[in-house]
């Protein structure tokens, strides 16, 4: 039961992190929050970092993760790790407007993606789910994906169409 505790608390904190972050670098991360239930950090960012084109934030021993700047473009490969420690969040507006991202992967250890985590990225064309996870609202991804969206697999969509398929 205490685990169950910690994890609802890892999570919600993740969340709110991930609310205060904006997209594409044209923000930045506040670094504090609240925690629930077993915060180890009291809900501060214990670190953020950059590796090629991601920002991760660690808080209470999980990793977020968000564009590092945006230049971000091409495939994006999100890690299931980052430094031995899972990364479990997509954050809040955490690519939105990157308009040059064409595909991503999402690992199976993300559980949440934030609101408009991808929204106006135009150029998405093909998003693969490694796992099943929970998108917060309907405009994490462009078009019709998170009414699509059921299971793992891969999501595909002509430029500049709204109707995603499943392959």
């Amino acid at each position: 039961m205490k685990n169950v505790f910690k994890l609802i608390g890892i999570i919600a904190l993740v969340a709110i992190i991930g609310f205060s972050m904006t997209a594409c670098g044209k923000g930045s991360t506040s670094g504090k929050s609240s925690t629930s239930g077993g915060g180890e950090t009291n809900g501060k960012a214990e670190a953020t970092e950059t590796q090629d084109k991601l920002k991760f934030t660690r808080v209470s021993g999980v990793y977020l993760v968000e564009a590092a700047n945006d230049k971000i473009s091409g495939a994006i490969v999100i890690p299931d790790t980052y430094k031995k420690s899972p990364v479990v969040q997509i954050g809040t507006m955490a690519f939105r407007n990157c308009n040059a991202i064409t595909s991503v992967t999402i690992p199976a250890s993300v559980t949440t993606i934030g609101s408009g985590a991808f929204e106006g990225c135009t150029s998405l064309t093909s998003v693969t789910f490694q796992g099943r996870l929970i998108i917060n609202s309907k405009s994490s991804f462009p078009g019709d994906l998170e009414a699509k969206y059921k299971a793992a697999g891969t999501y595909t969509r002509p430029a500049g169409s709204d109707t995603w398929t499943n392959q």
